[in-house]
């Protein structure tokens, strides 16, 4: 046994009551007491040679020449020593719930007393890459770690501490048990041949121990199968399920404890090798204009009918246009826009699944005419004395089979209307006012009425009434050999659409003369070449569809070699 030392200071008593001499100081252990006698001058002193780790309790009373006089309280004090405690005994380590271990222990046989415990705990989870530690500390001599993993290996060191330090450790472990494992999870279920389907799972993230099977649960509307793989199998064929079914799919895993929760469902249509039979009862119908529904029903079919093919054709009954389009839809109804007016609609309509398209139903119909476009007008022309001629071609869009042509003549006085069937195209409009200008437009007629008119086509229509003679006629020698006519138009209704200009010439100083006709729509006219000295007459008629007016006459004589004055005539 070692050997240590305490120190001991005290004051004197309050009532010395004369001249302290000595100090007697008593020291008492378990094993026993003894005194130490000190001079009355010393107030501290060292004990030494005591036993390391145990108590010892001190009491000092003062001597005068009389005596001692009473103890005073006694004062207790552990004796240290400097040496670490031996480690702890008889470990006991045990799981006490699920996720519960507790450690036990003996404190070692030690002098000195053990005032601490260091506990460092280690695990190592079995089914993941999962460790860790930790360390506590407790005076007791057990502790309990929770939220222990299942199915780990968990190992605990114990250390004994005092003052001085922590003992070398006793060791003890154990693995926890395992537990049902959580649910795995589906990552794919997918139908891939006629009456199978393939699954695809991860295992659940808390695998809680070793997986040793897997059970695939299959539900349909009719019943459910169990298919049970080994755990080391993440995906499976399951077969000889109800062709073009819905099945729900769920997976659960076990380890030595039992089964886990399942998963979540999957579902899955599970595919047929059969094509379906052809649509039913086919209705189509023009909702509005421009557009055309088609309706049916789906076949009695076991498996079901995913997609359905519309192949829309239609021929436009008016024109030379035709055309196809094919669309899809998944609904019983489908609705066709912008179709032309007065169109041979058919629709061809197939139902589909994964495997392909049924053959077709047909359902057609003609569209409703609508209102044609506007005409064109290509001539207008007045040919004859109170008559047009008007010429145009058929509306781009006929929307419909043209029935009538409605002409729209329009003068100042008002307007008239002249209809023709729906094959003519060019037409005479008679009894028009001679000599005044007309607008005319054409409306073509449908079954649903007629359309909006063309644009307007101006004519000014020709008469058969001679016009009045030209006035204000002035004939004149120009230069040598030159002589120039002028004259005004007449006031007349009708245009004077051209001049008939008849010259005549008699060579005053030889028998030469002659005559020549010119037309003109000027209203002046030139002879070249005149002789010397000629009597020269113009005689001037205005000119229209309807003929020639009377003549105007004018004369001049041309001037002799030398320049002399002639005289000039003009005769109505």
């Amino acid at each position: 046994m070692k050997l240590a030392q305490a120190t001991l200071t005290w004051t004197p008593p309050v009532d010395a009551n004369g001249i302290i001499l000595n100090y007697n100081i008593t020291s008492k252990s378990e094993e026993g007491s003894t005194g130490t006698v000190v001079d009355g001058t010393v107030l501290t002193t060292v004990f030494e040679d005591l036993h390391e780790c145990k108590m010892y309790s001190f009491s000092v009373a003062a001597r005068t020449v009389v005596g001692y006089g009473p103890e005073s309280e006694e004062s207790s004090v552990f004796i240290s020593g400097n040496v670490p405690p031996p480690p702890p005994q008889d470990c006991e380590i045990s799981e006490q719930v699920k996720g519960t271990v507790q450690v036990q222990w003996k404190d070692p046989d030690f002098e000195c007393s053990v005032t601490n415990h260091s506990i460092v705990w280690t695990w190592d989870v079995l089914w993941s890459d999962e460790e860790g530690s930790v360390e506590t500390f407790t005076t007791s001599n057990q502790y309990t770690l929770s939220d222990v993993t299942p199915y780990s290996n968990v190992t605990v060191e114990i250390s004994a501490g005092n003052n001085v330090g922590f003992s070398t450790s006793l060791t003890c472990s154990l693995v926890t048990s395992q537990d049902i494992p959580g649910a795995p999870v589906i990552v794919n279920t997918t139908s891939y041949e006629a009456g199978s389907v393939t699954l695809t799972w991860t295992p659940p993230v808390d695998a809680n121990g070793i997986i040793l099977n897997y059970k695939i649960t299959s539900k349909s509307e009719e019943s459910s199968t169990e298919t049970v793989v080994d755990g080391t199998v993440l995906t499976t064929v399951i077969e000889d399920l109800h062709q073009c079914e819905v099945y729900n799919f769920s997976v659960a895993a076990r380890t030595a404890v039992g089964y886990g929760p399942e998963s979540e469902e999957s579902s899955v249509f599970i595919s047929g090798n059969v094509l379906p039979p052809p649509p039913q009862d086919c209705e189509i119908s023009e909702q509005v204009k421009g557009k055309v529904q088609v309706q049916w029903k789906d076949p009695d079919f076991e498996c079901s009918v995913t997609n359905h093919s519309i192949v829309w054709t239609w021929d436009v009954l008016w024109s030379d246009e035709e055309g196809s389009v094919e669309t899809s839809t998944t609904s019983n109804q489908y609705t066709l826009s912008d179709v032309t007016p007065y169109s041979n609609v058919t629709a061809e309509i197939s139902a589909g699944n994964d495997v392909g398209f049924s053959a077709s139903l047909i359902c057609s119909l003609v569209t409703s005419q609508d209102k044609p476009g506007a005409p064109v007008i290509v001539n207008t022309a007045s040919y004859e004395a109170g008559s047009a001629t008007l010429t145009w071609i058929p509306p781009v869009d006929a929307n419909g089979i043209i029935l009538n042509y409605k002409i729209t003549s329009k003068n100042e006085e008002g307007s008239t209307e002249t209809v023709v069937d729906g094959t003519v195209l060019t037409t005479v409009i008679e009894d028009l006012h001679q000599c005044e200008s007309y607008n005319f437009s054409v409306a073509a007629r449908t079954v649903v009425g007629y359309g909006p008119e063309s644009e307007e086509s101006s004519v000014f229509i020709s008469g058969n009434v001679l016009p009045p003679p030209p006035q204000d006629c002035e004939i004149s020698e120009q230069e040598k050999g030159t002589v120039q006519v002028q004259w005004k138009d007449p006031d007349f209704a009708c245009g004077i659409t051209n001049h008939s200009v008849v010259w005549t010439w008699d060579v005053l100083w030889t028998d030469e003369e002659g005559s020549v006709e010119v037309f003109t729509t000027s209203n002046q006219d030139t002879l070249y070449d005149v002789q010397f000295y000629t009597n020269v007459t113009a005689e001037i008629r205005a000119a229209t569809y309807g003929g020639l007016s009377t003549p105007l006459f004018c004369w001049v004589v041309t001037s002799p070699d030398k320049m002399f004055d002639v005289e000039s005539k003009a005769d109505a």
